[in-house]
């Protein structure tokens, strides 16, 4: 990208684009959009790396809950399938290198996951004021409760060793929601197939949910979304995924598919074994509360 603006400089400022600085902008696709609709609300963008959707809902919910709009688009999009976005993800190890077998190749929690398979994508939710929705007869597919965001505050990629951000992160937003750790019986988490990230995020969530008599069905939708643009739309991505499932009350089963050989290196395997054995999924069922946990570089958003 800095090669091609280079080239561009070169050849002759002049045969650049006007536009081309504000299309630059990263606010620029929700600006141009909220002139196609008129829409006169706050309207920005956010980047945290791979919490950015869910930092893009829970600001858009605050919004709301504020009274300053009744409705809010919200969503997360990238693309960086180019030379520099795979440089950099191969120069920190953190992509697969199973590429015979590319499929499979993203499993988190497995003994022999090496990281994660880069890819494309886009979501956009609507968030609305309940009554508002209601008047106007809108099918409502999930109702937020609360979130939280916190920061690690301890290595730009390395996740604490214990776990301080993602706990932290979690507590709050239970409380924001005004709900239990026993209430939760399904979890969305990050976990990106690396050997350390995944480790000790599984840590931190067991921490924080404890021995919950009603066991909580533990998914990383990603793996299978293809790590979806470095994650800053899976966080999107994954929310309406829980939202329709929840609407049809029930969970698929491939989202740890892949998994071949669990870890037993976490603390914690033993007593969550069999609450993550893949056996279960075709039985088991969303329940009506539901949390999804994403970090990126340092930050944290939960919902």
């Amino acid at each position: 990208v800095f090669s091609d603006a280079i080239e561009a400089l070169r050849v002759s400022y002049r045969k650049m684009n006007p536009f081309c600085v504000p299309f630059a902008t990263t606010n620029m696709g929700s600006a141009i959009l909220a002139m196609d609709l008129g829409w006169m609300g706050p309207n920005y963008s956010i980047s945290t790396a791979c919490a950015t959707s869910n930092f893009c809902i829970l600001s858009a919910a605050n919004h709301i809950m504020r009274g300053e709009t009744d409705l809010m688009l919200c969503g997360g999009s990238d693309a960086p399938i180019i030379p520099i976005g795979l440089g950099g993800f191969v120069a920190c190890r953190a992509l697969s290198q199973r590429n015979s077998d590319p499929t499979k190749a993203s499993r988190p929690w497995d003994m022999d996951r090496d990281g994660f398979v880069m890819g494309e994508g886009a979501g956009v939710l609507l968030l609305e004021e309940l009554e508002h929705a209601k008047q106007r007869g809108a099918e409502i597919y999930a109702e937020f409760l609360g979130g939280s965001f916190t920061c690690d505050a301890y290595h730009m990629t390395e996740p604490h060793p214990e776990g301080k951000g993602v706990i932290l992160c979690v507590k709050n937003a239970l409380a924001d929601a005004g709900v239990t750790r026993q209430d939760i019986n399904y979890v969305n988490a990050h976990a990106t197939s690396t050997q350390l990230g995944d480790l000790k995020e599984f840590e931190a969530l067991c921490r924080c949910f404890g021995q919950n008599p009603q066991a909580y069905l533990l998914i990383q939708k990603q793996s299978s979304l293809s790590s979806l643009a470095c994650k800053l739309s899976s966080g999107m991505i994954c929310i309406l995924c829980i939202a329709a499932k929840s609407k049809l009350n029930k969970v698929d089963d491939w989202p740890l598919a892949r998994c071949c050989r669990w870890n037993r290196s976490c603390s914690c395997y033993t007593s969550y074994k069999n609450r993550l054995d893949p056996s279960e999924y075709q039985s088991r069922q969303s329940g009506e509360k539901c949390g999804c946990q994403l970090a990126g570089g340092i930050t944290k958003g939960e919902m």
